[in-house]
Parts: C-alpha cells; sequence; structure tokens
C-alpha cells in the first residue's frame, strides 16, 4: 500500500511539473501569436504582451488547478467524514 502511495505521489508530481511546463509553452507561443495579430489590427503590442504575460505569470504563480484539486480533495474527506459520523450515530441516538 506504502509502495503504491508513493507511487501516486510521483507521478502528481511529474505531472504536475509537465503541466506547469505546457503552460510556459502556451503563454509564450499565444503572446507572440497575439503580439503579431496586434500589430496587423494597429494595436501596440507591448500591452496585449503585457496582458499575456501578467495574466500567465498569475496562473503559474497561484496554480488555480492545483487550489482546485485540494478542495475536491478536501471535499471528498469531509464527505467520507461525515458519513462515518452519519454510520456511527443510532437513528434513536439523534434525538
Amino acid at each position: 500500500v506504502l509502495r503504491n502511495a508513493l507511487y501516486h505521489t510521483a507521478r502528481r508530481r511529474a505531472l504536475e511539473r509537465i503541466n506547469r511546463s505546457f503552460n510556459l509553452l502556451v503563454l509564450l507561443l499565444g503572446a507572440a501569436a497575439i503580439g503579431d495579430l496586434a500589430m496587423r489590427l494597429g494595436i501596440d503590442r507591448i500591452w496585449i504582451g503585457a496582458g499575456v504575460a501578467l495574466i500567465g505569470a498569475l496562473q503559474l504563480v497561484f496554480d488555480f488547478g492545483r487550489q482546485a484539486r485540494d478542495h475536491q480533495t478536501l471535499q471528498r474527506d469531509y464527505y467520507a467524514l461525515l458519513a462515518e459520523i452519519d454510520a456511527a450515530v443510532a437513528p434513536d441516538d439523534a434525538t
């Protein structure tokens, strides 16, 4: 059981690293594409690039996906705890 837990921990960490790397690539490549489009539309590229960089940096720093997974885990754990409490309390004890 411990070996499986350690395996899943290592896989999760590796996949999180890959996810962050791909987010960075999408950010950099997307900034270049939007910059070219903005130039064609007459928008100063610096503002588009700054906006994309800011949003990408916020995503990488705060890692909203990880936070969502944390809350998913906590939600699951609390529902499991609630089920244990409900199972431990006899129906006639609840009154």
